[in-house]
């Protein structure tokens, strides 16, 4: 009976340790947040100008501090903007890719530490 409570009492302690250890996200905390693109295109066939002319305000502010919440309504609004957007891409194969990132500095740079959302065009769109 003694190793049976020994062992339950271990279990107590440790399972406290790892609910109180856990780091749960605060909704409100502000982060980094910034536009990426990624593209192969053919600048001779290829037409993503009402597209770049959106993005370039955006990709010009750099860094957004926003909240999570913040971030996902900022990507929601982009979404929106470029709904109707005349892309035009002509070659299999090549596409434009547009993210926003949640950014963490890490050795004096900033790494993505998670996409909050990415939209691709391609000539099948």
């Amino acid at each position: 009976m003694k190793k049976v409570t020994f062992l339950l009492a271990i279990l107590v302690v440790f399972g406290g340790m790892m609910l109180t250890g856990c780091t749960k996200d605060n909704p409100s905390a502000k982060g980094y947040y910034s536009y990426t693109t990624v593209e192969q295109t053919q600048s001779s066939f290829d037409d993503v100008s009402a597209l770049t002319e959106i993005l370039r305000p955006k990709l010009a502010q750099g860094m957004y501090t926003l909240t999570k919440e913040e971030a996902v309504a900022e990507w929601n609004s982009f979404l929106k903007a470029v709904e109707n957007v005349q892309v035009n891409i002509t070659k299999p194969g090549d596409f434009y890719t547009v993210k926003f990132n949640r950014k963490e500095e890490k050795d004096g740079s900033f790494v993505t530490v998670e996409t909050i959302g990415e939209k691709t065009w391609t000539d099948k769109d």
